[in-house]
């Protein structure tokens, strides 16, 4: 969204799952808002990269998922960024989820993968950030939902930074949400990856109070 751009709109009619495949090597890179037409749920797959700076904004997107693998899961099939096109999506019927093995073409393995930096991410439930080959560095930014009750903010990758004033937020009216940093609880759910490093610097604020019932969880 560099440049001119003002705004990415996507007309997502009665759709309510967006796919975004990039296999440009230069990645992705966001400081605009990205709109969808409708509410949905938004998967932005990118495996040379994502870097999300003020500006970046997702507007009418209930749960998005960012991942840095080369592909996502389907009941019976695989999208591949690299090996498919929009066209193969109309074959798959299921919801996607994320690729728990992932392969990895990227020419850029040894950068950090996920970076956000100085800019406000605001969700109406569930918001998933996957590197499974590299780092997710959080810098600066604050990541919220508004869901009242069912809100939750996962990151997986090898590795996770927490840097300066960096703020998660997944709070509720009678239940607080769900934060998963680096992995699940006791490792209990599978489809969560556990990171090999996990740094959280003093000034992060991670948050999962209710207004009026019983906090939610942690998980780091």
């Amino acid at each position: 969204t560099r440049g001119p751009i003002n705004e990415v709109k996507f007309f997502n009619g009665k759709q309510n799952n967006i796919i975004v495949g990039v296999s440009s090597k230069n990645g992705t890179f966001i400081n605009k808002p990205i709109k969808l037409e409708r509410e949905g749920n938004l998967f932005w797959v990118s495996p040379n990269g994502i870097k999300i700076d003020k500006g970046g904004d997702f507007i009418n997107a209930r749960n998005i998922s960012f991942t840095t693998a080369e592909s996502l899961n389907f009941s019976k099939n695989i999208f591949s960024v690299f090996n498919n096109n929009k066209y193969h999506l109309e074959d798959f019927s299921s919801n996607p989820t994320l690729n728990l093995n992932p392969t990895n073409k990227s020419e850029n393995l040894n950068s950090p993968k996920i970076k956000i930096s100085g800019t406000d991410i605001i969700i109406d439930e569930k918001l998933h950030l996957d590197s499974p080959n590299g780092m997710i560095d959080i810098n600066d930014s604050k990541i919220k939902t508004t869901s009242k009750n069912n809100g939750a903010i996962t990151i997986t990758g090898n590795s996770i930074f927490l840097r300066g004033e960096t703020f998660l937020l997944s709070n509720g009216e009678k239940n607080g949400g769900l934060i998963q940093i680096g992995g699940s609880w006791q490792n209990s759910n599978k489809k969560i990856r556990e990171s090999n490093l996990t740094v959280i610097e003093d000034k992060v604020l991670i948050d999962t109070s209710s207004n009026s019932g019983n906090g939610g969880t942690i998980v780091i």
